[in-house]
């Protein structure tokens, strides 16, 4: 029910034409940033020297997507990156990711880790690395690329702090309509009459199954409604914290999260019977500049 299609993006780029003084120009090539500088691995280059295939996406732009999993907020943000999604049940959501028809590595600060473990709001860029020229130092792990995935720290513009709360309900897209009892027995005594064999239902069964007259020997129960809830509660909070100064930075990041399935509690247990997930998450890094050729990290 919660399952989305595979989404692929390819960029497509047109070059125009126009007329001038009865000849033909062509469109300017385009300049790149020589200061502008893009993640590669284990380093960072400058936009005007990068060979390799890649493609990046700012940590602000996941923001505004709402959803709790990573592998959910990159629909359609990279190009190349296929997403399927074959799950809807809490903690285990999150799409699977493939690059090249293969599952990519991925890299949290250089380091491999899954990639659930990061919460979108810690992220400051992630970057899919596509050939073998920007994975080659990777070896065969890097054999369906690398997703490189760079979190926040502090970024210079002085003692920061920020708390975000969400909170709301989430439903199905879409289901499968279940027929009732009377619907099902009509259609199945078609089915069985056009192959030519006998009856299952008689038609003083049909009229108990239509008019309810037995609820024991002719039910008539819609199981979706009875087990499944039409929506799910869910709570997200956040709060960030970070500071930079000449000589030190530093980030930390607390995150909670509280997502509830759609299956329906019945209280006669003492025990929950609906499904559900609960994540803690804590993250912080410290940068500080022991002098101005060394710098010790801790993430």
């Amino acid at each position: 029910w919660f399952g989305l299609p595979l989404l692929l993006v390819m960029p497509i780029t047109v070059l125009s034409q126009k007329e001038n003084n009865g000849t033909k120009q062509g469109a300017q090539p385009e300049i790149k940033d020589s200061s502008k500088t893009v993640p590669a691995l284990y380093r960072s280059v400058s936009e005007k020297s990068r060979i390799h295939s890649s493609a990046t996406i700012n940590g602000r732009e996941l923001e505004k997507v709402p959803v709790f999993n990573l592998n959910n907020a990159l629909y359609g943000k990279l190009a190349g990156l296929g997403i399927r999604q074959p799950s809807g049940d809490p903690g285990d959501d999150g799409a699977s990711l493939t690059l090249r028809g293969l599952s990519p590595l991925v890299l949290v600060d250089g380091v491999p880790r899954s990639i659930t473990s990061v919460n979108p709001e810690q992220i400051e860029s992630i970057t899919v690395l596509k050939d073998g020229l920007a994975t080659a130092m990777l070896g065969i792990r890097s054999n369906g690329g690398a997703v490189l995935i760079t979190t926040r720290k502090g970024d210079g513009m002085g003692h920061k702090l920020s708390f975000t709360a969400n909170t709301g309900w989430q439903t199905p897209l879409k289901g499968p309509k279940p027929l009732n009892a009377f619907d099902y027995a009509t259609l199945y005594n078609e089915a069985l009459a056009n192959d030519g064999r006998p009856l299952a239902y008689t038609p003083a069964q049909l009229d108990a199954y239509k008019n309810h007259t037995d609820q024991y020997l002719y039910p008539d129960v819609n199981w979706k409604s009875v087990m499944l809830k039409s929506a799910a509660p869910f709570k997200h909070y956040n709060l960030t914290a970070g500071d930079s100064h000449s000589s030190y930075r530093y980030f930390l990041s607390l995150d909670y999260l509280n997502q509830q399935g759609l299956f329906v509690q019945n209280s006669i247990n003492d025990y929950s019977t609906n499904s559900g997930y609960k994540r803690y998450n804590i993250r912080g890094n410290v940068e500080v500049d022991i002098n101005k050729y060394l710098t010790a990290s801790l993430n």
